[in-house]
């Protein structure tokens, strides 16, 4: 709220659940701007030499179906970052959000999407970015999944809080 120069781009969703914080930045803002990315139409933002593509991905089917979820596709610096949210383990999914075929150098995958079953059919078809980066791991569970990801994924990574990974551009 306090910087004059940060954009605010999300759904009308999370722009209605924050009125109940934020009412006059969320109302009074011109900095403040809902977006509606429909299956296979992303939206595209820009700002100075930073794009960011904005998919409707599924969130999944029967109570999550309702669920608004995003993916993103970040590039900046000549790299190409894809972050899923928490997107449906369902390849489908994928083909109707429009994702097939998009090219990143990085992508960010919930840690179940690792495991036997569905979500490695996603993993191989649509996240096969040359870097992965397991997110949403329970702290508790973080060395069994190391040691998962070694064997099964070794490109893939799970950092530390606060660790920093630098890429070289391409």
């Amino acid at each position: 709220q306090r910087s004059v120069e940060t954009r605010m781009v999300t759904s009308a969703e999370v722009i209605g659940l924050m009125r109940e914080k934020c009412r006059g930045f969320v109302t009074g803002s011109e900095r403040v701007r809902a977006i509606d990315p429909q299956p296979g139409a992303p939206v595209v933002i820009e700002q100075g030499t930073a794009r960011v593509t904005v998919f409707r991905l599924s969130h999944g089917k029967r109570k999550y179906a309702r669920i608004e979820n995003f993916a993103h596709l970040v590039e900046i610096g000549g790299l190409r970052l894809l972050h899923i949210g928490d997107g449906a383990m369902d390849p489908e999914a994928f083909e109707a959000a429009g994702l097939a075929g998009v090219a990143a150098d990085v992508a960010f995958v919930p840690i179940w999407f690792f495991q036997p079953g569905p979500g490695e059919a996603v993993v191989r078809g649509y996240l096969d970015a040359p870097r992965k980066i397991a997110v949403q791991v329970p702290a508790d569970e973080v060395p069994a999944a190391r040691d998962y990801l070694a064997g099964k994924y070794p490109e893939a990574l799970l950092l530390d809080p606060l660790q920093v990974l630098a890429l070289p551009a391409p």
